[in-house]
């Protein structure tokens, strides 16, 4: 029953999360004429980010994983708002050993995490905004 909370709680935070991302989705289409320049609303945090330091990988992902707090950084993942040369808002970024980092940049390929890529991203994300949420620097009301 716990761990069904728990799911049911991390699919939760998920949602949220990919309902930000939709809201801004949302904002730049609802005028055609003008679209909405992203950048303009990228969510940037040194807090968030010097946050990574020390923590645990939360990719743990199968044959790369170093296992190691004092390589962990925090890896922005793919997103919409993404180009050659710049990074995602830090809201879709997880705690990632230089291991993991390598992987998620494609800069070592792994077949195990290219075969469930999406998976080991969403939960790296989940389990980094749980940690943010404990250390109280993300409230959720």
């Amino acid at each position: 029953m716990v761990k069904v909370a728990a799911l049911a709680t991390a699919l939760a935070l998920a949602y949220a999360v990919e309902s930000i991302v939709n809201y801004f989705v949302r904002l730049a289409f609802a005028n055609k004429q003008k679209e909405v320049d992203m950048s303009a609303v990228k969510i940037v945090s040194k807090k968030i980010r010097n946050s990574a330091r020390g923590e645990d990988c939360t990719f743990h992902i199968v044959g790369v994983c170093n296992y190691n707090p004092e390589t962990t950084v925090l890896c922005h993942l793919p997103s919409m708002d993404k180009g050659i040369g710049t990074k995602s808002d830090d809201i879709c970024a997880a705690y990632g050993c230089s291991s993991c980092h390598d992987a998620i940049d494609r800069r070592v390929i792994n077949e195990e995490f290219e075969d469930h890529r999406e998976w080991y991203m969403r939960r790296a994300m989940v389990r980094t905004w749980r940690r943010l949420i404990d250390m109280g620097m993300v409230v959720v009301k």
